[in-house]
């Protein structure tokens, strides 16, 4: 399927503005969280190589539930793309809640709002990879994935990389865990309201 066909789709826009928002999340908790735990925290090497795997062996189960649930859902009679949005939406309601972490006294709050947050964007990414393959026609799959994929890496690239570097050098972590708190539910507007049809 061509890509100026696939680009004349509200949906593909959809699910391509919402990767460039939430993609930068997964990046950010992936390069900087070890520099935020030693930095900011006090953590020494060892005590970071049980903190990070931690989080993330949470962060697959979690988005294994999520994966789970919407299944559950599609099976109890729920249509496809209301189950998905459903936990896409309870997957972005916990993302502002990590934005906390930052002013927990504990590490191990830190650890368990960043292992919310991670596990959060894992059933976030598992639903809406679900969800190109119901919006798009078999043909189309490979590509609008690709497409959205880029935007993501772009969206990454600018949020999570020269943004971070730059907030981080002048105003701090905090603004950057507020930024990744919200991003999800800005990138599920675009979901709620360009995604709709089969």
């Amino acid at each position: 399927m061509p890509w100026r066909d696939l680009l004349r789709l509200r949906k593909s826009w959809g699910i391509m503005l919402a990767r460039f928002l939430t993609d930068a999340v997964w990046w950010f908790y992936i390069f900087w969280l070890p520099n935020y735990l030693n930095t900011q925290r006090g953590l020494n090497i060892r005590e970071i190589a049980v903190a990070v795997p931690l989080i993330y062996i949470l962060a697959i189960l979690l988005g294994n539930l999520g994966g789970w649930f919407s299944g559950y859902l599609i099976h109890r009679g729920w249509t496809e793309i209301g189950a998905r949005k459903l936990v896409m939406f309870i997957s972005v309601m916990c993302m502002p809640f990590s934005a906390l972490a930052v002013a927990v006294p504990d590490v191990w709050g830190v650890v368990l709002l960043v292992s919310l947050a991670c596990g959060a964007h894992s059933s976030w990414a598992a639903n809406l990879f679900a969800l190109i393959a119901d919006q798009f026609p078999t043909r189309a799959v490979g590509s609008i994935m690709g497409l959205s994929t880029f935007t993501g890496g772009v969206g990454g690239l600018l949020l999570s990389t020269v943004a971070v570097g730059y907030i981080v050098s002048y105003m701090g972590y905090v603004p950057i865990f507020i930024l990744m708190g919200i991003l999800h539910p800005l990138g599920f507007l675009f979901i709620y309201l360009m995604v709709q049809t089969l």
